[in-house]
């Protein structure tokens, strides 16, 4: 599940909010989600090439995910009792159908804690400062403004090696 990000909904005021649950990436921040799939409490797996970093015309940053969404369950815990990959396009106002695929095995444990901002919040390639930048397009949140700075053109995230046009504070996503 190394590829795999864990995404929750959860209810903002009167709102259903989708966020990145996963390390790596500013857990706060808003994600474009299909809301014809959002319920509250309810976990989703997408692959880690279905987060960009997008922007608004009026140049706010958010996350864009985009497919496959698998849903893994109703619960807010990472306990997964099933899961079914989803078709997140709505046809004609109707919720998606699930997808008729081979059963996916359970998952009861939570994901590994790694580049936490919480429990870790130093720079991953100098492991001294606290991380200050998000790279974009794929949205990881790693490094201070110092080593992005000292990266090699072309520039590379340094957890997934995509590469970075440009990076932003967790104050303009």
């Amino acid at each position: 599940m190394s590829d795999q990000v864990l995404l929750r909904c959860i209810r903002q005021g009167s709102k259903l909010r989708v966020h990145i649950a996963s390390p790596g990436y500013l857990s706060t921040a808003n994600c474009q989600f299909p809301r014809a799939i959002r319920e509250e409490g309810r976990s989703y797996l997408v692959p880690a090439s279905s987060i960009r970093v997008g922007n608004s015309k009026n140049g706010v940053y958010f996350y864009r995910i985009s497919q496959p969404i698998t849903i893994v369950g109703g619960e807010a815990t990472p306990a997964v009792s099933s899961a079914a990959p989803v078709d997140a396009t709505p046809v004609s106002g109707r919720r998606p159908k699930k997808r008729k695929q081979a059963p996916q095995p359970v998952v009861t444990d939570k994901p590994a804690k790694v580049f936490d901002v919480e429990e870790e919040p130093e720079c991953v390639v100098c492991l001294e400062a606290k991380k200050e930048r998000i790279c974009v397009p794929c949205g990881h949140y790693c490094m201070c403004a110092g080593c992005v700075q000292l990266l090699v053109t072309p520039k590379k995230c340094p957890m997934c090696r995509t590469a970075i046009r440009t990076t932003i504070s967790p104050d303009e996503l």
